[in-house]
């Protein structure tokens, strides 16, 4: 059975627009093309898609994806054990978002103050990113034992107080891109701050190339989480800096 460019679009949330990048960078290439020329997906491709989408998740890049994926050693029971660790933190992080909310609800329902809802601190930043990083390391690690030095992440050692510093320079250069909302966001000025932010995020958080950064902006509009936190600097700022970071990469 084959499926259309826009139905795998509407099966797995990936645009067509991002379906037809994998396809021209030979990382996900349908299995069939019709006379017409157009592209058939086969089950296969389906399945495939789907641990391009769990590579994303542990932020690695698309060049390391078709690197994992063109591998020999890559062992199908192992990454299934592995997305499941993901998909289990993924809905603890869930959980606990949720239970802060309540306790916010229940706090104004009764006429008090609620404490600020800080969803970094609720969350615990430091434990996510230290057993997601953990995670991708040992799938690295299993996937290419031979890279295992470079495998050591940047985060993983950070504690509280690294975490308080690096949020406060990430937050210094969200908002001198916010007080110039009023340029057009491919203004030399903006550009340059954007330039930062990929830089900013390369030295303290993880290895940032324009493929990372460009599902950065989009996950600053569409990612529900990401979205509320921009917001804090305009409404309209996460669509402004995707816009800025879209004519960075060069879309």
């Amino acid at each position: 059975m084959y499926y259309k460019v826009k139905e795998i679009s509407d099966m797995s949330g990936v645009s067509v627009r991002m379906l037809h990048y994998y396809d021209k960078i030979g990382l996900l290439k349908p299995g069939n093309v019709s006379q017409a020329g157009y592209r058939l997906y086969t089950t296969d491709d389906i399945k495939k898609l789907s641990q391009i989408l769990f590579y994303k998740e542990l932020d690695f890049s698309l060049e390391e994806i078709k690197e994992i994926l063109d591998s020999s050693n890559a062992d199908k029971l192992e990454v299934l054990k592995m997305q499941q660790q993901i998909l289990t933190k993924k809905r603890e992080k869930i959980d606990a978002l949720m239970g802060a909310i309540n306790k916010s609800i229940i706090s104004l329902e009764q006429g008090e103050n609620p404490k600020g809802l800080n969803i970094f601190t609720s969350l615990d930043l430091v434990e996510i990113s230290r057993n997601k990083d953990q995670l991708k390391k040992d799938l690295m690690v299993h996937l290419f034992p031979q890279v295992d030095e470079e495998c050591g992440t940047k985060t993983s050692g950070y504690s509280k107080d690294d975490w308080t510093i690096i949020m406060s320079k990430m937050e210094g250069i969200l908002n001198e891109i916010a007080i110039r909302m009023d340029k057009r966001p491919e203004t030399l000025e903006i550009q340059e701050l954007i330039g930062e932010f990929k830089e900013f995020i390369n030295h303290n958080l993880i290895r940032c190339n324009n493929d990372l950064l460009k599902l950065l902006g989009t996950l600053y509009v569409d990612n529900p989480l990401y979205r509320n936190y921009m917001e804090q600097y305009g409404e309209n700022f996460p669509e402004f800096l995707k816009r800025a970071i879209d004519f960075y990469v060069g879309d």
